[in-house]
């Protein structure tokens, strides 16, 4: 079975070198996705022009554009290749009709070998002012492909482009469109249609493994391919399991008690130069808060009394951590009675308990959930305390690890064209899905705020 693809999308990475066929005189190329299947009614013109130019005089190989592939498995690729796009040349006299190259490139930027060298074979298949049809190789030329032994991981680089018969240095233009419109047909295979709804495609002989990801999953903008566990763990190649629990080791503050409490010309009379006690905040999670803090009474006891905010027992909270608003200030006061019995007693202050909430994500858009291909979804990710690093993931369902939609830094390849906007005491995101968003897709933000909290 055949493999036939289509080109799509714009990108930037892998930025694989250009072969050494093509003059870098007078040319932007282009880099561009190659996929079996049709994803965008649009991209960021439909369809996409890119014009490559001649300036010189010579017979030249210019190149308009790199498409690539990433291969599944290792394989020996053989056969022959066949492909049709719209072509056309600012003049008559400029003489140029299609050139190619074929490669397959590992994923350090070695080259494997070469499927299809350019030709220098004669001008024939000429393009005229008008955008139409031409096969890929060019149709006097050989498609017969030089057998290549890929490994899984390398990339399969096809580089389409003209070439120039004349010798001037009048400045000449030749462009080549594509889109990957799954509402539309295909090109078909002959060297005079125009229709430019039609979609462009080339086709190996073989039925080729393919591999969707041209990179891999990235967390960091250092270039790692690992994904950072919580603030609390060690950092390894899967996303995080640990709860905000694992933060507890951060959240166990101390109060300390410098009493001086000397009656005069009672010199023995201390209680003590320094009582110690330590104050769990309680079970950092986003979702629960321990009613009242665990510790030890000075006076010796086990439990404590009622808080002045109203906590009343151990167990957890059945509220979550915004009800507990309202006790922004709730304190505890102690009362320490001089063990000589003279009715001289010692007041400590007021200690306020702090009250930490986790960062949260708020005003998701659309709020129903129910997100289709190719809409923005949008949401602000909300920490009053200050957020210190915020990661947003996606699971799509039919594979088992998560896609860095953004690494704290920048967006993945996927999901260029999102944006990320401070706002007051939160990030505000728009993200949009390159390939779209697939049905089941799911969330995750792994937000850090000031006090070592992750919501």
């Amino acid at each position: 079975m055949a493999t036939r693809f289509y080109f799509g999308q714009l990108i930037t990475t892998p930025a694989l070198a250009f072969s050494a066929t093509w003059s870098a005189a007078g040319s932007t190329p282009q880099r561009a996705r190659m996929r079996t299947v049709k994803h965008q009614a649009a991209l960021s013109t439909a369809p996409f022009v890119n014009t490559s130019s001649e300036t010189t005089a010579s017979i030249l190989n210019k190149l308009n554009a790199q498409f690539i592939a990433r291969l599944g498995a290792a394989q020996t690729i053989t056969g022959t290749i066949k492909g049709y796009a719209l072509f056309s040349e600012s003049d008559t006299a400029q003489d140029c009709r299609v050139q190619c190259e074929i490669r397959v490139i590992s994923e350090d930027g070695t080259v494997r070998g070469t499927l299809l060298a350019s030709d220098a074979g004669a001008l024939s298949s000429e393009f005229v002012t008008t955008a139409t049809n031409r096969r890929i190789p060019l149709l006097a030329a050989t498609n017969t492909l030089t057998s290549v032994s890929a490994q899984a991981g390398d990339y399969l680089v096809v580089e389409i482009g003209h070439r120039t018969h004349v010798a001037s240095a009048t400045s000449y233009n030749v462009t080549l469109r594509w889109h990957d419109d799954p509402a539309t047909g295909d090109l078909p295979e002959d060297e005079t249609s125009t229709d430019t709804t039609l979609a462009p495609w080339i086709e190996f002989s073989q039925n080729l493994v393919l591999n969707d990801k041209l990179d891999d999953l990235q967390a960091d903008p250092a270039g790692s391919t690992s994904t950072p566990e919580t603030a609390a763990g060690p950092i390894d190649n899967a996303p995080s399991t640990q709860s905000a629990d694992a933060l507890l080791e951060f959240a166990t503050p101390s109060i300390s008690y410098d009493l001086a409490n000397r009656v005069a010309d009672q010199s023995t009379n201390l209680l003590g130069d320094t009582f110690l006690s330590p104050l769990t905040v309680g079970d950092l999670t986003s979702t629960a808060f321990v009613d009242s803090p665990v510790q030890q009474f000075i006076s010796g006891a086990t439990a404590l009394p009622a808080a002045a905010a109203g906590f009343t027992d151990n167990a957890p909270s059945d509220r979550s951590a915004d009800s507990l608003l309202e006790f922004s200030t709730p304190a505890i006061s102690y009362t320490l009675v001089d063990p000589t019995n003279r009715d001289i007693a010692a007041t400590l202050p007021l200690i306020p308990v702090p009250i930490i909430v986790a960062p949260a994500v708020v005003n998701l858009l659309p709020s129903d959930g129910t997100i289709t291909v190719g809409e923005v979804v949008s949401f602000d990710v909300f920490d009053a305390a200050g957020l210190v690093a915020c990661v947003v993931l996606a699971k799509l369902p039919e594979i088992t690890r998560y896609e860095v939609v953004y690494d704290g830094a920048v967006f993945g390849y996927q999901y260029e064209g999102s944006t990320v906007t401070p706002i007051t005491n939160a990030l505000h995101f728009e993200c949009v899905r390159v390939d779209g968003w697939p049905v089941g897709v799911t969330f995750k933000t792994i937000a850090v705020n000031t006090g070592a909290l992750v919501g």
